[in-house]
């Protein structure tokens, strides 16, 4: 930029230390000129004008110079990343990598089952991740069952919490009510057999099946009951087993389009349970194994805990 022929394009003039200086400039001129530099760049007119004008400019320099060695605010938790679970409209997406424990965003919140469910949507990172590799509540690690939905321990979650995870792929689907369906299988002996539900014999031990609804004895053999197993009587050692599936519907709000595309996130719903969750949803931490980053060394993208591929990430130029 010149102004009066004078070059002052030290800095960028959209950056403040650079407006600062560009004031700076400005009041010299005013000194020199006795003020009539300012007068004819329109800041005053008339009668005083010069003097106005010149204390006005002093007073825009001081201000300026000091917004520009002011440090910027930080985001909370800095490097670190988030430390709490936060919540707004406007945060800025989490870049992760190695493997470090993190808290997340809240993005979503529902309630299903005249609030029996809480549905939470957590994002920890705005591009794809290798893992969550362990969740925690309060600092409570948690240890998910084999469908790696439910959790089966602490104790005190069990039944009352499910976690679907979502790596942030560029593919991935939203999670659905057939995310959150459930099926499992119990076996009880034929007296434990209620009218209307389907059976499978897996033992008989003298037990005639015939009698509740079963088209012949023979294990393997699926059957509705058409009566209850007690009254098979002293027959009704023979064993049975038998599914019970259950599904948690997710929040009308939310549909098969909220894919969240390149965003990792957890889908954790809570069931109400007042000595469960006293302080109502617990903070959710966990511990990620964050972005895939390409080694030039072995020419592939993968997860590492090595420190030297990340930074060839920030610095190669493939």
């Amino acid at each position: 930029m010149a102004l009066f022929g004078v070059d002052i394009d030290l800095l960028d003039e959209n950056t403040q230390l650079g407006a600062a200086i560009t004031t700076a400039v400005v009041v010299a001129l005013a000194y020199v000129t006795g003020g009539q530099s300012l007068v004819a760049m329109g800041f005053a007119k008339g009668a005083y004008a010069s003097a106005a004008a010149f204390t006005y400019a002093s007073s825009l320099v001081a201000t300026a110079t000091l917004k520009a060695l002011s440090p910027n605010p930080r985001l909370s938790g800095g490097d670190q990343g988030y430390l709490i679970t936060q919540r707004g409209s406007t945060m800025p997406h989490q870049i992760i990598y190695g493997k470090t424990k993190v808290a997340g965003g809240v993005i979503f919140q529902g309630t299903t089952s005249n609030n029996k469910y809480l549905h939470n949507v957590i994002a920890f990172s705005g591009h794809e991740i290798e893992d969550f590799e362990s969740i925690y509540f309060n600092d409570e690690k948690l240890t998910l069952s084999g469908n790696g939905v439910d959790v089966v321990s602490p104790d005190k979650y069990v039944n009352k919490v499910k976690i679907i995870k979502r790596l942030g792929t560029a593919t991935q689907e939203a999670v659905t009510t057939s995310d959150l369906t459930t099926t499992n299988s119990f076996t009880t002996d034929a007296t434990g057999i209620k009218e209307g539900t389907q059976y499978t014999i897996i033992h008989l031990a003298n037990t005639d099946f015939t009698i509740v609804g079963a088209p012949s004895n023979t294990v393997g053999t699926s059957f509705v009951a058409t009566q209850n197993g007690a009254d098979l009587g002293g027959a009704g050692r023979g064993l049975v087993t038998f599914t019970q599936t259950s599904s948690i519907p997710v929040p009308a709000e939310w549909t098969s389009n909220h894919r969240l595309l390149a965003t990792a996130y957890l889908y954790i719903i809570l069931e109400f349970d007042a000595d469960v969750f006293p302080n109502n949803v617990p903070e959710i931490t966990a511990v990620v194994k964050g972005k895939k980053v390409y080694d030039p060394r072995t020419r592939t993208t993968a997860w590492s805990a090595n420190p030297s591929p990340m930074f060839e990430r920030l610095y190669y130029v493939r």
